[in-house]
């Protein structure tokens, strides 16, 4: 019982004692804390500022900004035309030719729904439409293109430039588009090493003229065209229809309004060489029945190219009937003898001999060495078989035969304005006039007095008449009976 009551009490102090010296080795680990968490601090701060300078020195190191900037340049697709090619040979005028180009995608990322269109001015892109469709091109790849081409008949020039646009579209579906410009050498344009419908003679009119300057209804010319084969072939048999149909089976009609004359108007011009000029030449007589006005002439030709194969063209050259007023000009009386310095009278009648009525300008007479009145007048509308007259003074300045030029203005049917000039002429002769009693015969004055006794019983006004003739016989003057026709007339118009 005792030794149990000494273990137990032995047991209780071992227990106190270990609370103790727990208790102490708590305080002190506080303590101890408190300074290991400011040193652990301390190293926590060290380590966080090496590890950020860990950080940023291998991305400073390892990328390079000038590096950075140019991948982001390229952080999209992006095709170029790295070459393209085509066979010189193949290329001349009607021929067909492949073009063959390579594209590259220099870019970062993959392009999609690649669409390259072809197009040039003197190709035809062949069954395409000059459209070629790549589904996508990865970045560093590269992929080739081709286009057929017909080249142009018409050729006539090297090189010949053809556009190539490129569209395409990256994984966002945002689209991009560049474009590039090609030049293609026609090697032989201007020669045909095989017979193609695009390789063909072609006749042209290159200009036409009419010895007669103004066409009118009845009135004949002759027509002179220029003609030029103006292909890349020779024309053989190149036969020509004026006024008729383009079938060479059908070279009975003419023109309603030009017929030809002296031949018919099937003209056979033989074999034509490229680039050759040939001059042709046909009379023609314009139809009585043509109206005034701008009448179209066709010219069918036909011809064969080296192989027998056979072409025609149709032209057309243009025709310009007028309508000249039929006007007669001339004196509607003799004119008396004139004297110089004395004054006369122009008797001038303006005669419309056409079968329609005509609108007539100003008439104008013009005298040289003389002076003149009542000279300019206007005529106006001129029935057919309408006559006008004009008595226009005239005094003299010179003896002789005196031209008088009448000009008629008038319109014509293309809105221009024409002149009908006539000439008429007239004799002058030096003056008459004398001095009184000087040169007067004895004979004439008798004759006068005789004259004078056997009109006494005449009334008083032939009585006056006599003696003023009587005077002027004394005086040198014209003393026979004078006219009643009045001569002070301005212009008038007679419709009957």
């Amino acid at each position: 019982m005792k030794k149990t009551v000494i273990i137990l009490t032995m047991l209780g102090l071992i227990i106190f004692s270990g609370f103790t010296n727990i208790n102490d080795t708590r305080f002190d680990k506080a303590l101890l804390q408190e300074e290991t968490t400011e040193t652990t601090e301390t190293t926590e701060t060290t380590e966080t500022t090496e590890a950020v300078e860990t950080t940023v020195t291998p991305e400073t190191t390892d990328t390079p900004v000038p590096t950075a900037t140019t991948a982001a340049g390229y952080a999209r697709p992006l095709l170029n035309l790295t070459s393209y090619s085509y066979n010189t040979y193949d290329v001349y005028a009607g021929s067909v030719f492949t073009l063959s180009s390579i594209f590259k995608n220099p870019g970062q990322q993959r392009a999609y729904n690649i669409v390259i269109t072809y197009s040039a001015s003197s190709f035809t892109a062949e069954d395409n439409g000059g459209v070629d469709v790549i589904s996508s091109l990865g970045a560093g790849e590269s992929v080739s293109s081709s286009q057929d081409f017909i080249v142009s008949s018409s050729l006539s020039s090297s090189p010949i430039a053809v556009t190539i646009k490129v569209e395409y579209k990256n994984e966002s579906g945002e689209s991009f588009s560049q474009s590039f410009t090609v030049s293609v050498i026609a090697s032989g344009y201007g020669t045909y090493y095989t017979s193609t419908p695009e390789g063909r003679p072609q006749m042209v009119v290159t200009d036409y003229a009419t010895d007669v300057e103004t066409l009118q209804p009845g009135s004949t010319f002759l027509l002179t065209m220029n003609l030029q084969n103006r292909g890349y072939i020779g024309a053989k048999g190149t036969i020509l229809v004026v006024g008729g149909s383009s079938d060479s089976t059908n070279t009975s009609a003419t023109g309603e309004n030009f017929l030809p004359l002296g031949s018919s108007n099937v003209i056979v011009i033989g074999d034509v060489a490229v680039q050759q000029y040939v001059q042709i030449q046909q009379n023609f007589v314009v139809n009585s029945d043509t109206d005034p006005g701008v009448y179209p002439l066709t010219l069918s030709f036909t011809y064969e190219d080296e192989d027998g194969n056979e072409f025609s063209d149709t032209q057309i050259i243009t025709l310009l009937v007028h309508l000249v007023p039929a006007i007669e000009i001339s004196f509607y009386e003799t004119p008396d003898t004139m004297y110089v310095e004395e004054d006369s009278t122009l008797p001038i009648q303006v005669v419309n001999m056409g079968s329609e009525s005509m609108l007539l300008g100003d008439i104008y007479i013009n005298v040289e060495s003389a002076t003149l009145s009542n000279n300019k007048t206007f005529i106006g509308n001129l029935e057919s078989g309408g006559s006008f007259t004009i008595d226009t003074d005239i005094t003299p300045q010179q003896a002789g035969e005196i031209p008088v030029t009448i000009t008629i203005n008038y319109q014509d049917n293309f809105k221009k304005t024409q002149t009908i000039t006539q000439t008429l002429s007239i004799t002058v002769e030096e003056s008459q006039n004398i001095a009184p009693g000087q040169g007067q015969d004895d004979a004439v004055i008798a004759t006068q007095m005789a004259q004078f006794q056997n009109q006494q019983q005449t009334g008083d006004s032939d009585f006056m008449d006599i003696v003023l003739r009587f005077f002027r016989g004394m005086l040198g003057f014209d003393s026979s009976a004078s006219s009643n026709r009045n001569r002070m007339n301005p212009g008038s118009t007679n419709f009957n």
